[in-house]
């Protein structure tokens, strides 16, 4: 299946270099992202040149998830590439729009926000299973999925259901899920990650002034 396309003339051509698990993405604002190992050696090509609004490594380090905008409707639809063997699979498409991939710890599924029902939840798909996926979580407002702990057993979210600054949330996976927050300040909260022993969230934090666009550095907690 051919991702979305956009004219040649609309690609930018500067480059990042954002380093994950084992593998190195060096991805343009809009351009086809490369996928290779850290020495330097390419491996394969994530797709064809195209609008990819954030991705993610599964553990293995075999596979991304990205979120892919169709120039058609505006919306992004996830995508999973094996860059290795030159595969990319849409897991569903559709008008609405889905987005912030994030691996399941075992790499079975992928998890998103999506506004299929209104305000963005997060929703859960399996990897391979058409017409598994499911709403994982529902509140009001605006809920992006961040990270998941290595165990499995919780999922860090953004959650903006003010309309101010969005907050940091934490889902559980089993058990009981009543999601509970985590960090609320009146600082805008973004990027949330779990640290390799799941016991520590590490987010970065900036002032809320348009005026003060500024860094104002890291929070880091445990749990």
């Amino acid at each position: 299946m051919s991702v979305p396309q956009i004219p040649e003339s609309a690609i930018h051509r500067t480059n990042q270099a954002l380093v994950d698990n084992t593998q190195k993405i060096v991805a343009g604002t809009i351009t086809a992202e490369q996928a290779g190992e850290r020495a330097g050696k390419e491996v394969g090509a994530l797709g064809q040149p195209a609008v990819f609004n954030g991705f993610r490594i599964s553990a293995e380090g075999g596979r991304v998830a990205a979120a892919i905008e169709d120039p058609r409707t505006g919306t992004s639809d996830v995508w999973v590439h094996e860059p290795r063997r030159g595969i990319s699979t849409r897991l569903h498409s559709d008008p609405v729009d889905e987005g912030s991939p994030v691996w399941s710890s075992d790499g079975s599924k992928v998890l998103y926000r999506s506004d299929r029902q209104g305000p963005p939840d997060i929703y859960e798909i399996a990897v391979g299973v058409p017409g598994s996926e499911r709403r994982l979580l529902e509140q009001p407002g605006v809920q992006q999925p961040e990270d998941i702990s290595s165990d499995g057993r919780l999922l860090v979210y953004c959650n903006n259901i003010a309309a101010t600054v969005p907050d940091i949330w934490i889902l559980p996976l089993v058990g009981d899920p009543k999601p509970v927050p985590w960090l609320q300040t009146r600082f805008a909260k973004t990027s949330p990650r779990f640290s390799p022993d799941g016991r520590w969230i590490a987010a970065i934090g900036r002032p809320v002034s348009a005026s003060s666009p500024q860094n104002i550095g890291s929070s880091n907690r445990a749990l």
